[in-house]
């Protein structure tokens, strides 16, 4: 006869499980790599219409090849619902996001600026480019004035997407 085998079982320590970014859970996202928007699904459910998709890989365009200041854009679309009425298929759509994110991530990949639109998809489709970007572009010179201001050159830094932990920089501050 034939023998049947177990599966193996997994067990895992905490400090194993890695530490996942909220938008990386029931998320969808484009990420600017090599001078395009690529679209990365999410770990969990997010499904977006086309609509929606299509807003999210041209507003990554236009804010990349417009604004790129030495790092990306990333434009996230997160926070579904489990059933929301669509008003262009006119169906209930499972796990429709709810909110539009957009990141601006420096060099190292480390986010740096970070906008929320909750507002309806409508919404955000009359208020076009132009409006979003105008509100990025105050939240970045915001950015900028604040870290002159700091002087944050001259400061201990450390960078999470290199894997840096900010004790590292805490304990170098304090040896200095």
């Amino acid at each position: 006869g034939v023998r049947m085998q177990r599966a193996p079982q997994y067990v895992h320590d905490e400090s194993e499980i890695p530490d996942l970014n909220p938008a990386e859970l029931n998320s969808f996202k484009y990420e600017w790599i090599e001078g395009k928007a690529v679209e990365i699904p999410s770990v969990g459910a997010c499904y977006p219409t086309s609509e929606q998709k299509i807003f999210a890989e041209m507003l990554s365009y236009d804010l990349n090849e417009t604004f790129d200041h030495d790092g990306s854009w990333r434009i996230v679309w997160r926070d579904p619902v489990k059933s929301k009425w669509d008003p262009v298929s006119r169906m209930f759509r499972p796990y429709l996001p709810t909110v539009l994110e957009v990141q601006y991530l420096d060099a190292d990949g480390d986010v740096k600026i970070s906008m929320d639109a909750d507002q309806k998809f409508e919404v955000l489709l009359r208020w076009g480019f132009d409006v979003i970007k105008e509100n990025l572009m105050s939240a970045f010179r915001h950015y900028q004035e604040r870290n002159k201001a700091l002087d944050v050159d001259n400061l201990p830094t450390y960078s999470p997407a290199r894997g840096q932990k900010p004790t590292n920089a805490l304990e170098q501050f304090a040896q200095d």
